[in-house]
């Protein structure tokens, strides 16, 4: 959900596959290109909403045996033997920034999700479903460089001020368990831009009743090329490399180090300069794991 965000702050965004056919002589390459800056603008305010699915089938081998899992965000401990499962997610987020000079912008934001689940295992079959407040936090963004004869480049940090995190015997929260620092830099050469945005994010150990779980850190590199078919329409392609550091399940190592190369594609469109709105897929297939999410994010500027 994060790389998402990047997408329309660039905001070079959807037209629709068949308007592009149908307009021959709108060659991007005769357009001027057009992205505005990614930090909010001086005593402006911006909304940003996020709607995602996310598709989860998920099949492994496990004997008695406890492990944490961990799609984004969101942290589950999870007991099962020999398990297959199923799971449809609705995650939803809303945010706020504003900008306090041209290259400072502060923000706060809030997610929660909807989940439907179907767990098999040794032939007995289990529906579940949940709407749940996932986190909360503050991110402060500083622009350190514009775009000239070299890249931009932006830094921001972020702290999740309280986490929603589900244990078997039910949800606890805790604060100030999740920080992060990101690094974006990107380059014209029109008609395309070329972005890489990296991420690293220390997930602290946090406690329940009768558990204590340390999800581990992670780091994330994704590379994404944008090919800007007028001032005001984009699409895109990347991906996302990250690597997940090892779990542990009160204080015991249960999860080894994971890496993932989610594939990436999407679209937008600016409708004015106030409102901007995104389209974007993503499909990940690691070992015993595949997700599928498409996401829809519209930004207001006011």
């Amino acid at each position: 959900m994060q790389i998402s965000k990047l997408y329309t702050q660039i905001k070079i965004v959807v037209f629709p596959v068949l308007f592009i056919v149908f307009i021959p002589e709108m060659s991007a390459a005769d357009k001027p290109v057009k992205i505005e800056d990614l930090i909010t603008e001086e005593r402006e305010w911006e909304i940003d909403f996020i709607l995602s699915y996310n598709n989860i089938h998920q099949k492994e081998d496990e004997i008695n045996n406890q492990f944490i899992e961990q799609e984004g965000d969101i942290i589950v401990v999870s007991d099962h033997n020999e398990w297959k499962t199923n799971t449809d997610r609705l995650y939803y987020y809303l945010g706020l920034k504003y900008g306090i000079c041209n290259n400072i912008e502060i923000s706060a934001f809030g997610c929660g999700y909807m989940e439907f689940s179907r767990d098999s295992a040794q032939d007995e079959y289990n529906y579940d479903q949940a709407n749940k407040f996932n986190n909360a936090g503050v991110e402060i963004m500083y622009q350190i460089k514009e775009e000239n004869d070299y890249p931009a480049f932006i830094t921001s940090i972020n702290t999740h001020i309280v986490d929603n995190t589900e244990f078997p015997q039910g949800y606890e929260k805790s604060y100030f368990k999740t920080l992060s620092a990101r690094a974006i830099t990107y380059y014209t050469i029109d008609p395309l831009v070329f972005s890489l945005d990296s991420r690293y994010t220390l997930f602290l150990e946090r406690k329940g009743d009768e558990f204590s779980i340390d999800p581990g850190e992670k780091f994330s590199l994704s590379p994404v090329v944008y090919f800007i078919v007028n001032p005001y329409t984009t699409i895109y392609w990347g991906f996302e490399w990250y690597i997940q550091g090892s779990s542990k399940l009160d204080k015991k190592r249960v999860d080894p180090t994971k890496t993932g190369l989610p594939l990436i594609i999407g679209c937008g469109y600016e409708i004015n300069r106030c409102l901007t709105i995104d389209v974007n897929f993503e499909y990940e297939d690691t070992s015993g794991i595949s997700q599928t999410s498409a996401s829809f994010e519209l930004n207001y500027v006011f």
